[in-house]
Formats: C-alpha cells, sequence, structure tokens
C-alpha cells in the first residue's frame, strides 16, 4: 500500500514540474539556459585559453538548439561572461 501511495504522490509531483507536453516550466528553461553557456564558457577557459574548436562547439550547441538571434547573442553573452577571470 505504502509503494502506492508513494509511486501516486511522485507522479503527482513530475507533473506538477512539467508542462503539457512533458516540457519543464520556463523558469527553469531560462536556468538550464543560462547555466549551460556560462559553464560551456569557464570549461573552455579551464586550462588558461579558449581555442577555435571550444568556440566551433559552443556555436554548433546553439545552432542545434535553434535560437533565435536574440536569444543566441544571449548565449554569447553568457558563454563570454563564463570564461571571464572573476566569474564565480
Amino acid at each position: 500500500m505504502g509503494a502506492l501511495v508513494g509511486a501516486f504522490l511522485g507522479h503527482q509531483f513530475d507533473r506538477g514540474v512539467t508542462d503539457s507536453r512533458g516540457l519543464p516550466p520556463p523558469s527553469v528553461q531560462q536556468a538550464f539556459f543560462e547555466t549551460t553557456f556560462a559553464v560551456m564558457g569557464r570549461i573552455a577557459k579551464a586550462d588558461g585559453r579558449v581555442s577555435p574548436d571550444e568556440i566551433r562547439l559552443a556555436e554548433t550547441i546553439m545552432g542545434q538548439m535553434s535560437l533565435s538571434a536574440e536569444m543566441r547573442r544571449t548565449a554569447i553573452r553568457l558563454f563570454n561572461e563564463g570564461r571571464g577571470d572573476d566569474f564565480p
């Protein structure tokens, strides 16, 4: 009985954190987007320099995500912030 109640409650929770298409709410999507490109920039700079291959990879991911021009500019800004020396 406990397993059934747990499964039901877990299912209800999962439904609450996704929309009808199974996607997370916009705030989660935005946090994922911002974190992805900022951390990508930080990792690219981890060895002291960002290589052309690392930039091409970031651009490829932007293309795969079918970003609008505005979102692409935002992704580039986040990537550059991530590669900055003062990025936390």
